[in-house]
């Protein structure tokens, strides 16, 4: 978790706090599970890969000042 927000630090120059990051993945990690529930090739393919890589993405629609963010498991392709 800490080297995914030194990276979009660092690469992107986002200001984004720990605690940010953290509940961004708690929120991906219980929709996993709610879905997984009821998909077994999902598991399975969890299973196989060993694990999930984060990508976020934030996007900010216009006329708006809340911004979007978007998270994605890298290896599986899940949003």
């Amino acid at each position: 978790m800490i080297k995914m927000r030194e990276q979009l630090q660092t690469e992107s120059h986002l200001a984004i706090s720990r605690k940010e990051v953290a509940l961004l993945c708690e929120v991906f990690l219980a929709l996993v599970t709610t879905v997984a529930r009821q998909d077994e090739e999902l598991i399975a393919q969890l299973k196989a890969l060993d694990g999930i890589v984060l990508a976020i993405a934030g996007v900010q629609p216009e006329n708006s000042h809340e911004t979007l963010d978007i998270v994605r498991d890298v290896r599986s392709g899940r949003v």
